[in-house]
């Protein structure tokens, strides 16, 4: 599968002035008229790099409930429909986590471009950060709303992020 088309997408949105530092669902929106498929397989390989690196030093969430509960596809028949699906900032935040240490085409040409720091990534860790703000997240007591906050706090951390996170790409 090429990913040129992804890839040739930040050409086109610097060469129209702008930076990826737009808002991160505008950004997916503007992917997904490129290829659908390549944006889900992207945020799937986002989820998978999140449970290979993060999960296995952050073990808050169970990876097969949370599979099963993902709802990339607008109908995925292989979802049990009774299950209640995933919070938005938990999904936001577990992307954001991927994509600090995917070696996926598209963030490896954009760290390329920006010095070896992916503006794409730090765009979807804000976005995880602002829609826990927007949906009460740091203010309303749930065990859900904990372990987002669980996550997102490292996530912020340069500090914690070098303790754990040393030997891994980012």
């Amino acid at each position: 599968m090429s990913f040129v088309p992804l890839i040739a997408a930040l050409d086109v949105i610097e060469s129209a002035s702008l930076v990826i530092t737009i808002h991160p669902m505008t950004f997916f929106q503007f992917l997904f008229l490129i290829n659908a498929d390549q944006v889900f397989r992207f945020a799937l390989d986002l989820v998978e790099v999140f449970f290979q690196i993060v999960h296995t030093r952050i073990p808050l969430l169970n990876p097969a409930q949370f599979r099963s509960r993902l709802r990339l596809y607008p109908t995925n028949s292989n979802s049990n429909s009774n299950e209640k699906p995933l919070h938005p900032a938990l999904v936001a935040t577990v992307l954001a986590w991927g994509s600090k240490f995917s070696e996926h085409p598209l963030l490896l040409a954009d760290r390329r471009r920006h010095g070896g720091q992916s503006r794409l990534a730090k765009a979807l860790i804000d976005r995880a950060r602002d829609l826990a703000e927007a949906l009460k997240v740091h203010r309303v007591a749930s065990t859900e709303h904990v372990v987002i906050g669980l996550l997102i706090e490292p996530l912020q951390s340069r500090q914690y992020h070098r303790l754990y996170f040393d030997n891994v790409h980012s």
